[in-house]
């Protein structure tokens, strides 16, 4: 994919995200506030009104940090990728959930790779998982003969058909985009990180992303 038709998908699902996503929440916001209005004691509505304006700051943040790494020009270096996963599980984990995550990560596995991209891999695909799941998320480090493979599984209903269909063909639609940001910000930083990203929705989901070896992963100093 040349730059220009990279930009111009990615400018294709903010559009998307600012039109419909946020057009959504608003009206949901607007209906409850108003209900408001009517009823004194309200506070189921009051604490809808609370959570989806809470939902568009999250992806007003997420529409905003994937532009910023997108236009920036790549930053790698040596990471701890074991250590990298694992802040992002604690920040994700941090308030009471009723999914557990579990980990497998091997010893020291270690890459050359832009530390922001990464993140963004594990925070969108973790999201998802914790969202979905019905009782349990794992994430898990394999190393291979490419590098590591960064994989997320939950046991929830699996990714709709149509989510995976709008990301393979690379654009979006009136009738065919996704319901969100979250696989599009994977995809972007799986490019971004010359890697591969594959899904498999058999049993619940599981987002598996290979991160290329680099001829200085294991030199000293890198």
């Amino acid at each position: 994919m040349t730059e220009r038709k990279r930009r111009e998908q990615q400018l294709a699902v903010f559009n998307r995200v600012l039109r419909h996503n946020l057009r959504n929440r608003v009206d949901v916001i607007r209906s409850h506030a108003e209900t408001l209005c009517d009823q004194a004691a309200a506070a189921g509505h009051a604490q809808r009104i609370i959570d989806n304006a809470d939902r568009l700051a999250t992806l007003g943040t997420r529409v905003r940090d994937a532009n910023r790494l997108l236009r920036r020009e790549p930053r790698p270096r040596r990471l701890d990728l074991a250590e990298t996963v694992q802040a992002v599980i604690d920040d994700l984990t941090a308030e009471a959930t009723d999914v557990t995550v579990r980990t497998m990560f091997p010893a020291e596995p270690t890459v050359r790779a832009d530390e922001e991209a990464v993140r963004m891999i594990v925070e969108s695909a973790l999201t998802n998982a914790i969202e979905h799941a019905t009782e349990v998320a794992e994430v898990r480090l394999d190393a291979t003969d490419d590098g590591y493979t960064i994989e997320v599984h939950d046991d929830g209903p699996g990714i709709p058909v149509g989510e995976l269909e709008t990301l393979h063909a690379g654009t979006e639609s009136m009738l065919r985009h996704s319901r969100g940001l979250g696989l599009w910000r994977i995809q972007w930083a799986t490019d971004l990180l010359n890697g591969r990203l594959s899904f498999d929705t058999d049993d619940g989901t599981t987002v598996a992303v290979t991160l290329p070896a680099r001829p200085d992963d294991t030199a000293a100093g890198a």
